[in-house]
């Protein structure tokens, strides 16, 4: 049987607060950027209120599932307020 979705791809380095992460269709097409805002060993929390673990998988209300999904964005966060001085 062949799966029917896009395994997550292992992020290269652990997320941090702060990151841009691009949220990952079953397919594997990017649906939306969001913002890391807070970090524990296991999970992750973005802007949008999902957690996630350190794998970039989502965690529902009844476990882990492989989609949707996170990885380090490519894109440069360009809002005034994230600007460094």
């Amino acid at each position: 049987m062949t799966l029917t979705y896009v395994l997550p791809t292992k992020p290269s380095r652990q997320f941090v607060r702060g990151d841009l992460v691009d949220v990952m269709d079953r397919e594997g097409h990017r649906m939306s950027t969001r913002k890391v805002v807070r970090v524990q060993r296991h999970w992750v929390v973005t802007d949008c209120k999902r957690m996630w673990t350190q794998d970039g998988y989502w965690v529902g209300d009844t476990g882990t599932w492989p989609f949707p999904w996170i990885r380090h964005s490519r894109r440069k966060s360009t809002s005034a307020s994230e600007a460094t001085p």
